[in-house]
């Protein structure tokens, strides 16, 4: 029977070019990726060195040189056509070529044996290929989309509003946008990321970004004054500074700062009045347990 493999998705689409493990052969897309045929791994925490000698009947290096196999082997080009990808496939005979699918299933580059990395820098170059499981996944991923996309269709205005802003923190005001034009925005969203819609608002962050946001809008909160964010407070009529932050990060960095800071002890007190403020308007979400 055959086995195949197939590069993993980021080899597949690298562009920025890569090295071929434990060689300096630098390559720029793995049309063709030829496998060491020698590695090391770890197998009950402790580092074996494996080596692929087409008319040895095992792996373990040490074992072959006590065996009298050579120290040094040069592999010529048969052996390593036999391992190189071609056009990110690689196929066996898993009884024919048992001792090379051994080594395969043994090394740390299969998705799968990420525990076996001797070091940091070893990559998940290939895994099994499976077409009935990558097609159920495939099918799973459509079902996940449709299920997300209905998501969006059902959601009344108020948690349309509540969903659009998780989805663009504090980036514009939405009375400048309609409910059709989110709407529309968060089914393209459903196709690309539906978890995003299927978990909503899911934590208690996600909550905090969604009032903020909503704070923003209504002139409660600003990200506009230098180095800081303020507070509005209608007592004296006047903005109040909660928290110091460099403009380097521009407005996106202020409003994950603030995020942050409401989710401390210090913030709590700034965080019930804005709470508070909020409730005055309506359209409050209620705290995640």
């Amino acid at each position: 029977m055959k086995k195949t493999y197939i590069l993993t998705e980021i080899m597949r689409s690298s562009k920025s070019g890569f090295f071929i493990e434990g060689t300096d052969i630098a390559m720029d897309y793995p049309d063709e990726y030829p496998v060491p045929m020698e590695t090391e791994v770890l197998e009950k925490g402790r580092p074996i060195s494996l080596r692929l000698l087409p008319h040895c009947p095992y792996l373990e290096r040490e074992k072959q040189l006590k065996n009298g196999f050579p120290q040094r082997y040069t592999w010529n080009d048969v052996d390593r056509r036999k391992l190189t990808f071609r056009h990110r496939m690689l196929e066996l005979d898993d009884k024919r070529d048992a001792i090379w699918v051994e080594y395969l299933d043994r090394s740390a580059w299969i998705k799968g044996n990420e525990d076996k990395k001797p070091r940091n820098t070893t990559k998940t170059l290939f895994e099994v290929y499976n077409y009935d499981a990558i097609i159920e996944e495939e099918i799973l991923d459509e079902s996940r989309i449709i299920k997300a996309k209905n998501t969006v269709l059902e959601l009344e205005d108020s948690a349309l509003r509540n969903l659009y802003r998780l989805a663009n923190p504090g980036t514009r005001p939405d009375s400048m946008i309609k409910l059709n034009q989110m709407r529309k925005y968060l089914l393209q969203v459903a196709a690309n990321a539906p978890d995003f819609i299927i978990n909503g608002i899911k934590t208690n962050a996600d909550r905090i970004v969604v009032l903020i946001s909503r704070a923003i809008e209504e002139r409660i909160v600003s990200l506009e004054f230098p180095a800081s964010v303020a507070l509005f407070h209608p007592g004296t009529n006047e903005w109040q500074k909660m928290i110091t932050v460099n403009d380097t990060g521009g407005q996106e960095d202020k409003f994950d700062r603030l995020v942050d800071y409401l989710q401390t002890d210090a913030g709590a007190t700034d965080m019930q009045i804005i709470e508070q403020r909020l409730s005055e308007i309506g359209d409050v979400i209620k705290e995640i347990d």
